[in-house]
């Protein structure tokens, strides 16, 4: 089957075309500054690299010129699967979008605001221009939905984490799963236990045994954790205390 993928942030949208049996790649690329001065569209079709400079006002007009892209290739997309970041207490797996699906990202986003809107909009986009073809939403958080509950539960009050769902989710779970599975392939289905490392200007650690995530680095936010090209990683919670009332630095200042 031939499948669209699309991962989209807050500034930019990467794509790549594929055929899931084979894995053969037919075309992939990378819209980029999205709603900013100097937007562009990378696209890498069977080996040949192309750079368009265009006006890119939102995802919407990336949407469209990334299909207009791909009509010249001529393997046609049969499904399109985005890459959600925050799937929150709702996607244990990967799930087909309907209205009530698309709701629950938009609901979790706060908890990945720079992610989740863009992503939201990029499926709406998608279902709106080609209705024929169904989408699925792939959470980065999914992997680690069922991870034992002393490694996602905080010490903080139990009905403040009931009602404000209030856990760690994780992150990058699409990297760590592929890891897992491509490692045990590697070792003949031997393997046992692995750390897993997903290491970019977003990094974390996950902990697997047997294919399940036993605890990883990254909490509530995509915030914790490793030290990262924009993210400061760990921090005493404190910090955020300290600098509130020293540096009169309001909250989202910190």
């Amino acid at each position: 089957m031939n499948v669209l993928v699309i991962n989209a942030g807050s500034s930019s949208l990467k794509y790549q075309l594929l055929n899931t049996e084979t894995r053969e790649v037919f075309a992939k690329g990378n819209a980029e500054r999205i709603g900013i001065e100097g937007s562009f569209i990378g696209h890498e079709e069977y080996g040949k690299k192309d750079k368009l400079e265009v006006e890119l006002p939102d995802h919407r007009t990336a949407i469209k010129h990334i299909f207009d892209i791909l009509e010249t290739v001529a393997e046609k997309p049969e499904g399109i699967g985005h890459r959600v970041v925050q799937g929150g207490w709702y996607f244990p797996e990967s799930a087909v979008v309907t209205d009530e699906t698309l709701g629950w990202v938009r609901e979790v986003a706060p908890l990945a605001p720079l992610h989740n809107y863009a992503e939201a909009d990029v499926i709406e986009i998608c279902r709106e221009m080609f209705p024929e073809l169904g989408n699925v939403i792939v959470p980065d958080t999914a992997f680690h939905y069922n991870m034992p509950e002393q490694a996602w539960r905080y010490a903080i009050p139990r009905d403040i984490v009931d009602k404000y769902h209030v856990r760690k989710y994780g992150a990058h779970g699409t990297s760590h799963r592929y890891i897992w599975r491509t490692v045990n392939e590697f070792m003949g289905g031997k393997t046992h236990k692995l750390v897993s490392c997903h290491l970019g200007s977003g990094a974390s650690l996950c902990a697997i045994e047997d294919g399940q995530c036993k605890d990883t680095t990254m909490g509530l936010t995509p915030l914790d954790g490793l030290i990262m090209g924009t993210r400061c990683g760990t921090v005493d919670p404190a910090t955020v205390f300290y600098l509130n009332r020293e540096a009169n630095m309001s909250i989202d200042e910190i």
